[in-house]
């Protein structure tokens, strides 16, 4: 028995050195031989993606805030990937020279019982045969894919429960949501695997959706959970009439989520992560009734204070704001910002020098007459990380149209202005004293810049 305690005590002695608690928020930090050539970066929440930026001594930090756990892949440019569990308070340390993180990646501030466990995990995925089946055969596949990917779990289960008890029952909510996913894709690929031609998901599909859902604020930092109820009750309201908009989805969603669900933890969550993620992409204008409905029914500090941060980032760029400045400069090395160009409407034009960015410019030389007429200067500003390529580029005749600079990859400037790197490349219309008219102008090639241009330019 002595032997046994003194046993455990090494154990815990052993993850408490690994995993170094140092606050409410989770630090990495990074140290390489050599930057990576392809980049060295995380990602979480399946949809956010954060380059470490390396100093002279090749450090880089990384704070991510507002979760109490997450699941976080490293990225050594497109040829290595590593997933990690975190928790609030962890201060992690990646070591590794640069080139590959199979040979020499050291991770320091985790829990090594979990990192052993995720290093070794190997989940079987739904086959494309099982969505032949009939829904109930459908979803006793998928519990049968879930109980068979948890066995893996199963053998780890003693040694991580002794340094950490909450990691198993996160883990096993997610591997469940992970095949959850796949009913979502039901619908779609139904049909195909069955070989039918009219096919139309009857009420134990939508029925097969709820029941998968459970209402546990502990998994309300699991990317998989977010997205099979989110998604799963847009589904579910899909059968009962078209959805026109992506307003009107949030607006539905958060309305069924405090109509339907009990826990009042878990409705909080949910309504906080679809209405932030919403503002977040789209901004303020024509929120009013979702923002309202937000207020009414989010009353937790910590989610109210993460919606007020995304929503402050937008009324500082709201229309009649000042337009933040930019330093950019010419093929001459000449420096502008945006000052230079008082007195006309300037449209800039954030982009890389990729396609479809220059495509847009053929559409650009279609509006050249009305942008003239309407004292409009376009600015094109290249976010790429070095001029090389914006300067070879901008020799092209077709893109001979308006100034020319380069501000270089400026994440301030750029995280200033919502420029989502998904959607590559931004317009924002500036009147003449600086004001901001809009800060995501349609696209020319959407054929609708040219109405937009006439109704903001009118005296």
């Amino acid at each position: 028995m002595k032997c046994k305690l003194i046993l455990l005590l090494l154990v815990l002695a052993s993850c408490m050195q690994n995993v170094a608690q140092t606050g409410t928020n989770i630090t990495l930090t990074a140290d390489v031989q050599q930057i990576p050539e392809q980049g060295f970066s995380i990602s979480y929440m399946r949809s956010i993606v954060r380059g470490f930026e390396f100093d002279k001594n090749k450090h880089a930090e990384c704070t991510i805030e507002d979760f109490d756990y997450l699941y976080v892949t490293i990225h050594n440019g497109f040829k290595e990937v590593k997933l990690m569990y975190l928790e609030k308070g962890d201060n992690v340390n990646l070591t590794f020279d640069g080139e590959s993180m199979d040979k020499s990646l050291i991770i320091t501030g985790i829990c090594k019982q979990i990192q052993d466990y995720l290093d070794n995990i190997n989940i079987q995925w739904t086959p494309d045969s099982v969505f032949a089946q009939e829904i109930p055969e459908f979803i006793n596949s998928l519990k049968n894919l879930v109980a068979e990917n948890q066995k893996g779990l199963d053998k780890h289960s003693n040694e991580i429960n002794k340094v950490n008890k909450n990691f198993i029952k996160r883990e096993k909510a997610r591997i469940k949501y992970m095949m959850g996913l796949s009913i979502l894709d039901y619908a779609r690929a139904h049909p195909s695997m069955a070989k039918l031609r009219d096919y139309k998901p009857g009420q134990d599909y939508y029925d097969a959706i709820l029941a998968w859902m459970d209402e546990d604020p502990d998994f309300l930092d699991i990317h998989e959970y977010r997205t099979v109820v989110t998604e799963g009750i847009a589904f579910v309201l899909s059968n009962q009439g078209p959805i026109r908009s992506p307003y009107e989805k949030v607006m539905q969603q958060v309305e069924y989520i405090q109509k339907h669900f009990k826990n009042e933890q878990v409705k909080q969550g949910l309504i906080n992560f679809l209405v932030c993620s919403h503002v977040k992409a789209v901004g303020i204008t024509h929120t009013k009734e979702l923002i309202d409905f937000y207020n009414q029914h989010v009353t937790d500090k910590d989610l109210v204070a993460q919606f007020q941060k995304i929503y402050d980032s937008w009324t500082n760029v709201a229309p009649g704001k000042d337009a933040p400045d930019f330093q950019a400069m010419d093929t001459t090395g000449k420096k502008y910002s945006l000052k230079d160009f008082r007195g006309e409407y300037v449209c800039l034009y954030l982009w890389p020098t990729f396609q479809p960015s220059i495509t847009e410019f053929g559409f650009l030389q279609k509006l050249r007459p009305l942008l003239e007429e309407r004292k409009v200067h376009l600015v094109s500003l290249s976010i790429d990380q070095t001029p090389d390529s914006w300067r070879e580029a901008i020799r092209n005749k077709d893109l001979q149209i308006g100034t020319h600079l380069f501000m270089g990859w400026d994440k301030n400037f750029l995280k200033t202005y919502h420029y989502n790197s998904n959607n590559m490349y931004q317009f924002v219309l500036i009147d003449p004293e600086g004001k901001i008219i809009e800060t995501h102008a349609p696209r020319p090639s959407s054929g609708k810049m040219e109405e937009f241009i006439k109704i903001s330019t009118r005296n």
